[in-house]
């Protein structure tokens, strides 16, 4: 619900600033309202794809490339400017019109919700160029993954089920014979695990808690 209010009152403030200016200073082709208007779709997008992943939780590589495209037009906002004198920049501009600061404000939800997902601490590198988004995982991202999948092949291997999405209870829906022999596969993911908390300490990457 916070969500969609959000969106909603970024929706009013661009149909605010769409005005008919006629003061030259603000041309009604400005190239701070392209900015907005795609900076409006990059955050919503980024928004209903954050939504989708929460469960299970798989943000951080699933929504990179809106949040990469996301970044690139908030740095445009300093680099363009809204005159053809170049003083005034699309930042300035944007604020000027904006005196609860509601860009400033989505802008910032995005940047926590990336954030608090220690995003950065799976994924780096990442950047639009021109439209496709270019990233690569951490290595502890990388070695994490291939021991996951070496785990759900051992489970799959032993009872021919994948394991769920859902957490589930191993000692109640597998064989006990079946998880005593595969104590080395999930001790050593689990192991492993326990020493990407120590070496991210301030946060372990959502996608793969």
């Amino acid at each position: 619900i916070i969500i969609m209010w959000k969106i909603l009152i970024f929706y009013l403030f661009l149909e605010l600033i769409h005005g008919n200016y006629t003061d030259p200073i603000y041309p009604i082709s400005n190239p701070c309202l392209a900015i907005l208007d795609r900076l409006s779709d990059m955050s919503s997008a980024f928004l209903n794809c954050a939504v989708s992943r929460a469960r299970p939780f798989k943000l951080c590589e699933g929504c990179v490339d809106t949040y990469a495209r996301l970044q690139d037009l908030v740095g445009l906002l300093d680099l363009t400017y809204s005159d053809v004198d170049r003083t005034i920049t699309c930042k300035r501009f944007l604020e000027s019109y904006d005196s609860i600061q509601v860009v400033a404000q989505l802008i910032s939800f995005v940047h926590n919700i990336w954030g608090l997902s220690y995003c950065d601490n799976c994924i780096k590198n990442y950047k639009d160029t021109n439209g496709t988004t270019d990233y690569s995982l951490t290595n502890h991202t990388i070695k994490f993954v291939q021991k996951k999948l070496n785990f759900d092949l051992c489970i799959f291997n032993a009872t021919g089920r994948m394991v769920p999405i859902i957490p589930i209870d191993l000692n109640v829906t597998l064989n006990t014979n079946v998880c005593t022999v595969r104590t080395t596969v999930y001790n050593e993911i689990n192991e492993f695990f326990i020493q990407i908390t120590r070496d991210n300490k301030n946060g372990v990457c959502m996608d793969i808690v």
